[in-house]
């Protein structure tokens, strides 16, 4: 088993590196081999769902939809909760300046057979932590484990879950043609909206298409 074989490891190089007294009290975030077997367990065993509670904001558009090129589902929370679980496993990120407490106890939940809670409490540490220069985004995410999901990894939200989809002000004439008619063929009953660059102050123009 590679998980209990990474723990095992990594439990040997603290209790090397550490005199008993301090273990229960130091962090190891530093430490190379921790990170990367960590890295590696969460890309095996989770999918991660990222939403945003602000609505059309110019660095998000940059980031996360290939220089507003891209485009944007906007998703009603309420049907979200009465077609799926997601909604009931979103939680809000926490903004700050300092690396998450990872203590020898919480290491434990790098085997998640083991130590479930333990599991459970390593991977929000690590996933539900961003710093405090993100805190515009607003972001809420579900940790949802792979087995849960489809083989391609994937997760279907029920079409009545989707209430609008914007198209981004930089998008080629020819993907937007091609976007409108998925949209229309799928999502017959979504609103429609696109951003135009506003030509008078810094901002987005939310147009209905």
């Amino acid at each position: 088993n590679k998980t209990v074989d990474n723990y095992l490891n990594i439990e040997k190089a603290i209790r090397r590196s550490m005199s008993i007294s301090d273990i229960m009290e130091k962090t190891i975030y530093g430490y190379k081999g921790f990170i990367d077997a960590t890295h590696k367990i969460i890309k095996e065993k989770l999918g991660v769902l990222c939403l945003s509670k602000i609505p059309n904001n110019h660095l998000m558009w940059s980031h996360y939809a290939q220089n507003h090129t891209g485009i944007m589902f906007e998703i009603d929370i309420e049907k979200l909760k009465e077609c799926t679980v997601i909604a009931n496993t979103l939680k809000k990120i926490k903004y700050t300046e300092q690396f998450p407490e990872i203590t020898f106890e919480i290491i434990k939940g790098m085997n998640e057979e083991l130590f479930p809670e333990e599991a459970k409490k390593l991977f929000e540490a690590l996933l539900l932590t961003k710093q405090e220069i993100w805190n515009y985004e607003n972001e809420y995410r579900s940790i949802i484990p792979i087995k849960n999901l489809a083989e391609n990894g994937l997760f279907s939200l029920p079409k009545e879950c989707f209430k609008s989809v914007t198209l981004g002000c930089a998008m080629q004439e020819q993907d937007r043609n091609k976007i409108l008619c998925m949209i229309h063929n799928h999502l017959p009953e979504t609103s429609i909206f696109e951003n135009k660059i506003n030509k008078r102050n810094y901002s987005l123009d939310h147009l209905k298409v």
